[in-house]
């Protein structure tokens, strides 16, 4: 399962991302879908037609970043909170490996170390899921 969906342009490729948004009207965290590798115009009219997916509130009353406030505690076996980062998380090929090696099972076949900032940034999340990592990740 991808990321992103790919969208074509006349001169390359546009990406759909996801990005967790926090509603300042009513604490809402979701997920919102914007354009990204994209003209300027573009990605900044996708990022404000994003509306809250629970009162709809407009671009200007949402806040980028936030979190689930359904995460196992700290003290919940490396299991429980890794599975949650997998159900939650922007999963690559490296955090997924990471992510795999934790839980104790068979390693990708197309495993990697991060390539960009993104992929490093998933990595970072899965391994804070991970208090054997304490320390590593920050």
């Amino acid at each position: 399962m991808s990321d992103h969906a790919i969208l074509r342009f006349e001169k390359g490729h546009m990406q759909i991302d996801k990005l967790r948004v926090t509603c300042r009207k009513d604490g809402t965290v979701f997920d919102a879908e914007i354009v990204t590798h994209a003209p300027i115009d573009v990605w900044i009219a996708s990022i404000r037609a994003v509306r809250c997916s629970t009162c709809g509130a407009a671009a200007d009353d949402l806040v980028m970043g936030g979190s689930y406030n359904d995460a196992p505690p700290a003290t919940a076996p490396v299991a429980d909170r890794a599975s949650w980062w997998k159900a939650r998380g922007y999963v690559g090929f490296s955090s997924e490996t990471i992510w795999r090696i934790m839980l104790d099972t068979k390693p990708l076949t197309n495993a990697n170390v991060p390539q960009d900032p993104a992929d490093f940034r998933r990595c970072r999340a899965i391994a804070r899921a991970d208090s054997r990592m304490e320390g590593t990740a920050r």
